[in-house]
């Protein structure tokens, strides 16, 4: 597989303050690679060198081949980009925005292609108002538009769920099931797991600038143990029960049922072992739990 992104030992200074240290990772194409760390851990920084915003102080970087700093005109004719603090002109509308960010990348027919990316989000029931009026959902939904604009190959969203509904947000993320499906790659950073995380194939976890861990979600579940299942049941002292008597330990009871901390690949055991037990459950859900392994890792960093 293809690495769209490769990083080496980037670091960035910004006078005494390091923003960066000796970030290396490599982000290979199809993927949604998921930045995860607090406010102020490096995440920002980081997408601004990749897009050519921000010259790191040293370091190598290269985005499809291309040094960003350096080619970034041609780099954005295959990537987008959105940022949490995405400015928009206050006077324009959003149509008069879309459009001419359309001339400016050189699509062709740049009306049609931004009423096109304008209703991926249902930005246009709304975009013949200037951006000055629009609430912070709105101007974040319009920032989407432009990022979605002529189907770019590499998407880098910052914190794109921020101030969003729940109808954009489930928009936002068939969008990038899509893009997945057919082959586009994905940088997103957010500082919360959110609808994302569960398409994530890859993360690094930053903090204090430096990368903690990252990897292959699946391989990183592996290493850390962190595959759950969500058990849905009427009975949960006795559902609890059964699971004990079957050797598990790590339970946890919720409004949706039970939560169970499991190796990878041992849903089939627990449900036959409740089966077993004529314990009346069914799994309702396996994922991998990335705040386990971002606390795990972080413990085990020094």
């Amino acid at each position: 597989m293809n690495n769209i992104v490769v990083t080496e030992n980037l670091w960035k200074h910004f006078g005494r303050t390091v923003a960066l240290q000796d970030v290396s990772l490599e982000v290979p194409e199809g993927s949604l690679y998921l930045l995860i760390g607090p406010n102020g851990s490096g995440k920002s920084t980081l997408l601004k060198i990749l897009t050519g915003v921000v010259k790191p102080s040293k370091g190598n970087v290269q985005v499809f081949g291309l040094n960003p700093w350096k080619q970034r005109t041609k780099l954005f004719q295959r990537t987008r980009a959105m940022f949490e603090d995405h400015p928009l002109p206050a006077l324009a509308t959003g149509q008069e925005f879309l459009t001419y960010m359309a001339k400016l990348q050189g699509l062709n027919n740049p009306k049609q292609a931004a009423l096109k990316a304008a209703q991926l989000f249902d930005v246009n029931t709304f975009w013949d108002r200037p951006t000055r009026v629009y609430s912070s959902g709105m101007k974040r939904k319009l920032a989407l538009a432009q990022a979605f604009l002529g189907n770019p190959d590499l998407l880098i969203l910052d914190e794109p769920t921020v101030t969003l509904d729940q109808n954009a947000r489930n928009q936002l993320k068939d969008l990038i099931q899509k893009g997945l499906e057919n082959k586009k790659t994905f940088i997103i950073a957010a500082h919360v797991l959110a609808e994302s995380e569960e398409l994530a194939t890859h993360t690094a976890f930053l903090a204090d600038g430096k990368i903690h861990v990252q990897g292959r979600i699946q391989d990183l579940a592996n290493q850390y143990g962190a595959s759950r299942i969500t058990i849905e049941t009427k009975n949960h002292i006795q559902t609890a029960k059964t699971l004990m008597d079957a050797g598990y330990s790590n339970i946890t009871i919720t409004n949706q049922g039970l939560e169970l901390a499991v190796p990878p690949g041992e849903t089939e055991k627990v449900s036959k072992a409740l089966q077993q037990n004529q314990t009346e459950a069914k799994i309702t859900k396996t994922w991998i739990d990335l705040w386990t392994i971002y606390k795990q890792a972080i413990k085990k960093t020094p």
